[in-house]
């Protein structure tokens, strides 16, 4: 399980550092990179979810209050 969740997190991050340096944004390309490291230091498996799905969602959020 928490391989699975370690995969699909890198790949989810991978597309957002894609994502970010196309369209030269450094919100989507910071959390991308922020997703594809963290589930290698949270090892409990519920925490990864919440922390993946908060990181997932927060480029869409944040874009509305942060200007990079």
């Amino acid at each position: 399980m928490y391989i699975f969740l370690l995969l699909l997190f890198n790949l989810i991050g991978t597309a957002y550092v894609i994502y970010g340096k196309k369209i030269n944004n450094y919100l989507f390309l910071l959390t991308g990179v922020v997703l594809i490291i963290y589930p290698y230091f949270v090892k409990n498996p519920v925490w990864v979810v919440i922390l993946g799905v908060i990181l997932t969602i927060f480029p869409f959020i944040g874009k509305r209050y942060i200007t990079i």
